[in-house]
């Protein structure tokens, strides 16, 4: 199953997305703006033109990085994107109105993200991370210890949705 480069755009215009390409690294894009706080962004998998898999989620408006929050749709098929793209914005969107839900439980402070094996061959289901979950060096008594600045999860939202 793969996505042709050509539909994508087609499909991604017709909802509204903006739709661009990235030089650095060979992959489509797309933004939609939802409101003043918050984008659906999304990013195609693979190589082009046809491309394994395209992921939405939701990024901060003013996060330069781009990061996406919450839970990350991947629609698998180029039917999978023709029938779910109208469902998978709808989520999203929803998601905004209670923005309480992509903040950490532990901390409440940072976002989450997902997090899913790479391809070093460690094999894991993929979770929502807190943003803190990076590790933070510190001197305590002279000892320098690594530690993560918040180790939160949350687990009352999915972190993948796959539709093949």
């Amino acid at each position: 199953m793969t996505i042709n480069d050509t539909m994508l755009n087609q499909v991604l215009a017709d909802h509204g997305f903006d739709v661009g390409t990235t030089t650095f690294m060979p992959m489509v894009t797309a933004s939609l703006r939802l409101g003043d706080e918050w984008r659906i962004q999304g990013h195609s998998k693979g190589s082009g033109p046809e491309w394994d898999s395209f992921d939405f989620g939701l990024v901060p408006v003013n996060d330069a990085r781009g990061g996406k929050k919450g839970t990350v749709h991947r629609c698998l098929s180029e039917a999978a994107l023709r029938s779910h793209l109208s469902g998978i914005i709808d989520s999203l969107r929803d998601l905004t109105s209670t923005p309480d839900k992509l903040r950490c439980p532990k901390c409440g402070v940072r976002w989450v993200h997902m997090k899913e094996p790479g391809a070093t061959g460690r094999q894991w289901p993929p979770f929502l991370s807190c943003d803190g979950m990076q590790i933070v060096r510190k001197s305590v008594e002279g000892t320098r210890i690594k530690e993560p600045a918040c180790d939160g999860t949350r687990r009352d939202l999915p972190a993948l949705i796959k539709y093949p």
